[in-house]
């Protein structure tokens, strides 16, 4: 998929408590002057187990029981996933003779080795197992294990490519093999479900498997008691009265998702696309909600294949009015669907009300497997919060559109981009201060107003060199077959301004800085003037991403199992860089060895 849905986290990272729960994790922002004494001696360590040995090390002395990184640094902080104290979890010393031939000095194979082994019957069929990297010898090494009565951990199948937009850096390759880059995008893809951590199973092919943490142990399953079903009857009331509201502001687009703008073909071959938007606006929105919100977007994304079988269409090639139509049909048949459950739990009785309490429902879309009981730990003011089910579908409906928007045009349009060292003559500068020039209706402004063909520029890395502006330029362009520039509608309804304050006419949810640098559309970036072009390519048939600069040469890529390559060697390459600037960046993990 081309965009990362985000959930809508509250503004505290920190795990709110509820009072029917207790809580597993917590997450920390450590500030580098604590860590330190707690870090390895040998800094030449590898950073996937100088990281969690850092952690570790520090965690057990604040009490807690591990901790793993989230593989993110802050002002002067690293961020820290906590395990608090809990029965189930335990410290276990291996014997190395049974890590079968492990190499202690890669991540991935000690993470790896631990795990196959924590997994055995004969080991206790544990859930996971985390390699502590504390006090190990010749003949014993240390992990964090959750045992098989530790609350339930999801195994989750992320395809490469998920893992790779989940770091949301555009326009560089990924090496997978990296253990701290693999961490981190698994950590990424986990709370992105609405876990509280991710951890790999560091087993790869074309996916790599990761364990989701949740947040809290919400206890055994409650009890279908009258006060337990009518509190999961109005969380389905709720979820279905959001959803219904989301659907009637979405819906009201009937001319689809840019005003007067229909006509274009759009390609869902599996109804891939349906399905990232409508439900990952349904799975970033409900994950928020403190302690089951990961337990009611699994509930309702277990109807995915329902709504996809209400657009009555495995997939192809259809115009925005007609897909619009059908995203309507997904979208009510959804709504129908957790309808249907609120129906049928509120008449149930006896023997019905109990198989229905404690049935599983399979979530396709995250791996959960969870049960309706279990919506009864819901917190009362959650419950009972009418403005916060209204925020929430206007929040569905927000995320909803803006994914939509760019899938689609991410379809019909490309970027193009070109360095000030890379312009055509005579473009890109202009006499004056960068005050002057990028002032809301200063040159800037004027240039994006004056035709229609110039609507959606964008100027960056504005230089002051004596009297005048260098500026980098960015603009949409049609992808082969579509009009050559985006129609103004389209623009209009994409950005929030002209990229430099002047807001009339603009509606749009972006801003032109989001769209040309976060968002994973088709990139060409001009070389002196169109004489080279190095394309940025996602998703490809054999490749997640590849920097293309012709048709039969490829400057570097990442496969679809992870691997990077880079053609540096090759003479056209060397040239197209030296000549035009261009590059091929790979995404690194800014994690470093501490220094007081």
């Amino acid at each position: 998929m081309n965009t990362v849905l985000q959930a809508a986290l509250p503004e505290s990272k920190k795990i709110p408590l509820l009072p029917i729960a207790t809580p597993l994790t917590e997450w920390q922002d450590v500030s580098i002057s604590e860590l330190v004494p707690c870090a390895p001696s040998d800094s030449t360590l590898p950073m996937g187990q100088y990281a969690v040995s850092t952690v570790m090390n520090w965690a057990i002395q604040q009490g807690f029981y591990g901790a793993i990184p989230t593989w993110e640094i802050g002002n002067g902080t690293w961020g820290v996933i906590c395990f608090r104290p809990h029965p189930e979890l335990q410290v276990v010393k291996i014997p190395v003779t049974d890590l079968g031939g492990y190499d202690p000095t890669s991540p991935q194979s000690c993470g790896q080795a631990v795990m196959r082994w924590a997994q055995l019957e004969e080991n206790g069929s544990n859930q996971l197992a985390i390699p502590t990297y504390l006090n190990d010898d010749d003949e014993f090494f240390s992990a964090l294990v959750f045992t098989p009565n530790y609350p339930t951990l999801t195994f989750y199948d992320a395809p490469n490519t998920q893992l790779y937009f989940s770091l949301q850096q555009p326009a560089k390759l990924i090496n997978l093999q990296d253990p701290t880059v693999w961490a981190n995008a698994a950590m990424r893809v986990a709370n992105n479900l609405g876990f509280a951590a991710g951890w790999p199973t560091w087993e790869c092919t074309t996916h790599r498997g990761l364990i989701g943490i949740p947040a809290y142990d919400l206890g055994p399953m409650p009890d279908a008691c009258p006060a337990n079903v009518a509190t999961v009857v109005e969380v389905l009331h709720k979820t279905s009265q959001a959803l219904q509201n989301f659907e009637n502001v979405s819906s009201s687009l009937t001319s689809g998702v840019f005003i007067d703008f229909t006509a274009a073909p759009i390609a869902d071959p599996t109804m891939q696309i349906l399905s990232d938007c409508l439900f990952g606006a349904v799975q970033a929105c409900l994950n928020a909600i403190p302690g089951v919100g990961g337990t009611l977007a699994a509930l309702v994304s277990s109807g995915v294949q329902i709504a996809i079988d209400a657009t009555n269409s495995s997939g192809g090639t259809f115009s925005l009015e007609q897909y619009q139509k059908m995203l309507v049909a997904a979208s009510n048949a959804t709504i129908d669907y957790v309808a249907d459950l609120h129906d049928s739990l509120q008449n149930a009785t006896g023997d019905d009300l109990q198989k229905l309490w404690q049935s599983p429902y399979k979530d396709p879309l995250s791996g959960r497997s969870i049960a309706l009981g279990s919506l009864a730990c819901t917190p009362p003011d959650i419950v009972n919060g009418d403005l916060f089910w209204a925020k929430m579908s206007q929040h569905m409906e927000a995320s909803y559109r803006e994914n939509l928007q760019i899938r689609i045009t991410a379809q019909l349009y490309g970027i193009q981009s070109r360095t000030y060292h890379n312009r055509a003559p005579g473009k890109q500068w202009w006499d004056g201060t960068i005050a002057s020039v990028t002032a809301p209706g200063g040159d800037c402004s004027q240039y994006i107003a004056s035709s229609d063909s110039d609507l959606s520029v964008w100027f960056s890395g504005a230089l002051q060199v004596g009297d005048y502006v260098e500026l980098d330029e960015w603009w949409m362009q049609a992808l082969p077959g579509n009009p050559y520039y985006p129609p103004t509608t389209l623009v209009y309804n994409l950005f929030s301004n002209d990229g430099f304050g002047v807001t009339t006419n603009w509606a749009g949810p972006f801003t032109k800085e989001q769209f040309y640098t976060q968002f994973f559309v088709q990139q060409n970036q001009v070389g002196l003037d169109g004489t080279y072009n190095q394309v940025w390519m996602y998703d490809q048939p054999n490749a997640i991403v590849e920097a293309r600069l012709s048709e039969n040469l490829v400057a570097g890529s990442t496969d679809n199992y992870g691997n990077l390559s880079l053609n540096s060697s090759d003479p056209l390459v060397i040239l197209a860089n030296s000549e035009c600037e261009f590059s091929q960046p790979v995404i690194t993990n800014y994690l470093a060895p501490l220094t007081s």
